[in-house]
């Protein structure tokens, strides 16, 4: 990248950050805090002049009753609410504009967003669409494309403590057409008001609690070592970063500790405030094509990203991260050291939590268009220590990439091209026509021996050369899913090609021990691929005759 590139990114970035953002008001939603607190908002809506609103969340909050104290509390006070629980991970474009239609139809004053980043995402997009009935959501994609005063009040109820999107000027998009995903940014998009009640946040389970708190773990960083920031965001970064270290471990641990779930809550707030001027960084840039591209959950992403960025920033980073060392208690001898530490202890605490070090889907192929996305994100938007081109955004993705699995199958000249394997590849690695060799592409096989178990002609070789000898279906592995383990994340069930996986339902209202399960046990092939993306090690492949 030129010189006079960089240096224009710099001066935008000065201006937009360094100036802009200092001068602007520093805005913040007010808050009701407090176990419980979420029963009070009905009268609170009410007392503002708001008979009728819109409660966006998603279907599985809908079904496991964690509304019913809002919609009672509503009730009790005479507030008008309609359901939106369409809301999903990695909001679409078109569940944004469903819950637009229902706000505008229904004659709607207010959003009450219910949920996760996601929920708060679709109801500020939904927002804005209100505000802009003229614009789709792709022109109010970007900075300052919304700028107007129609934007509706909008409640926020956080129930994870890591997006931060209750304190945040911003909603994510995914374009699922293009496979892209951006962001809508404008103040007009901050939560008037934020419910922080940590009686909503006592039933995640242990891995949605790690992940959304290294996700808030990322926004606080990534403010804190941008160029340019107001000098408050370094505060209230610091305060997040101490807040994080001392209460995600326990939260993680023990999901009923209420006094750690409000201070996380609380930390999630700080790190919201400071990235909404400071900015974040590289790792939300390379983090959103990962979501855009393979529908990888933010906060994992966030969290396997974060350490790898810090390390390439390199010297640029040390002193503040030393800084952040000595707020949370991390000795050295010299800030390099320090730094050193602190990212070390970022590794160890996720590695502690079971975030895997590496992430296993990115293909050879999407490389070019990750890069792509990423570059068109982060400059010149991001106030970054290092202003990275495309062969650093390149030497990163290949690190944080996992090269663990060998695709070395092989199919020799006994082939008969009867195209068995091919139809049974659970990811299509397998090519050829009718009556002719085929050919396993080496990039996408995962030596899964699925292939071998249906070959009637000893043609598959495996990794060692040696004849994958053809089993019988009653001896094929069949995933076992350990219930305790599993979070009900759905990333199994997504990666199955065979569609043999579901999530089970709630047994009860308020249940909460939702899991994945086995359905289709006929169609499963024992591929494997579902314990292989599984974050958490809940899936283990056992024979069929056990």
């Amino acid at each position: 990248m030129s010189i006079i590139k960089k240096l224009f990114y710099r001066i935008f970035q000065f201006l937009l950050v360094g100036v802009g953002m200092t001068f602007m008001p520093q805005l913040s939603p007010k808050l009701l805090t407090g176990a419980g607190c979420i029963k009070k908002l009905p009268a609170f809506i009410k007392g503002r002049g708001i008979d009728k609103v819109l409660i966006v969340t998603d279907k599985v909050l809908s079904k496991i009753g964690l509304l019913d104290s809002l919609f009672k509390a509503c009730e009790q006070e005479g507030l008008t609410y309609l359901l939106y629980d369409e809301a999903i991970v990695n909001p679409s474009i078109e569940c944004i504009e469903k819950a637009y239609e229902m706000y505008r139809d229904h004659g709607c004053q207010a959003f009450i967003a219910f949920g996760g980043g996601s929920a708060m995402d679709c109801a500020k997009a939904a927002a804005a669409r209100v505000a802009r009935p003229r614009k789709s959501i792709s022109q109010l994609g970007g900075t300052l494309k919304v700028l107007s005063f129609k934007v509706p009040p909008l409640f926020a109820v956080p129930t994870t403590a890591g997006t931060g999107s209750e304190a945040t000027l911003a909603a994510v998009v995914t374009d699922y057409s293009t496979q892209h995903k951006y962001a809508i940014q404008d103040p007009s998009l901050l939560p008037r008001y934020a419910v922080l009640d940590p009686e909503l946040t006592v039933g995640l389970p242990p891995h949605t609690t790690a992940t959304t708190g290294l996700d808030a773990l990322t926004h606080a960083i990534e403010a804190y070592t941008n160029k340019f920031a107001p000098r408050y965001t370094r505060r209230l970064s610091e305060k997040a970063t101490k807040l994080i270290f001392e209460n995600l471990p326990k939260v993680y641990r023990d999901g009923k500790d209420l006094e750690a779930r409000a201070n996380m809550q609380l930390a999630a707030l700080y790190a919201g405030r400071a990235f909404s001027r400071a900015c974040v960084g590289y790792v939300h840039a390379i983090a959103h094509t990962l979501g855009g591209l393979y529908g990888t959950p933010h906060g994992l992403a966030n969290a396997i990203i974060l350490p790898y960025v810090m390390e390439d920033f390199g010297a640029t980073v040390y002193k503040k991260l030393a800084r952040l060392a000595e707020i949370v208690g991390i000795e050295g001898k010299n800030d390099e050291e320090k730094a050193r530490a602190f990212i070390a202890a970022i590794k160890q605490m996720g590695k502690d939590m079971g975030i895997p070090e590496k992430i296993d889907v990115i293909k050879d192929e999407d490389i070019p268009k990750m890069v792509r996305f990423a570059m068109r994100e982060g400059n010149p938007l991001y106030p970054v220590p290092v202003i990275w081109g495309k062969d650093q955004f390149v030497s990163t993705i290949e690190r944080i990439r996992s090269k663990d699995n060998k695709r070395v199958y092989y199919i020799n000249d006994k082939c008969i091209g009867c195209t068995l394997c091919a139809k049974n590849c659970p990811v299509f690695a397998i090519e050829g026509k009718l009556k002719e060799r085929h050919v396993i592409n080496p990039e996408r096989c995962i030596e899964c021996g699925v292939c071998a178990n249906v070959c009637n002609v000893d043609a598959i070789l495996d990794s060692e050369g040696k004849i994958a000898k053809k089993k019988p279906k009653q001896e094929w592995k069949k995933p076992v899913i350990d219930e305790e383990l599993c979070t009900a994340c759905s990333i199994c069930v997504q990666a199955c090609g065979k569609n043999c996986l579901r999530i089970s339902l709630p047994k009860y209202k308020g249940d909460i021990k939702v899991h994945a399960y086995l359905e289709n046990e006929n169609q499963c092939v024992g591929c494997g691929l579902c314990a292989l993306r599984c974050p958490l090690h809940a899936i283990t492949m056992k024979g069929g005759e056990a």
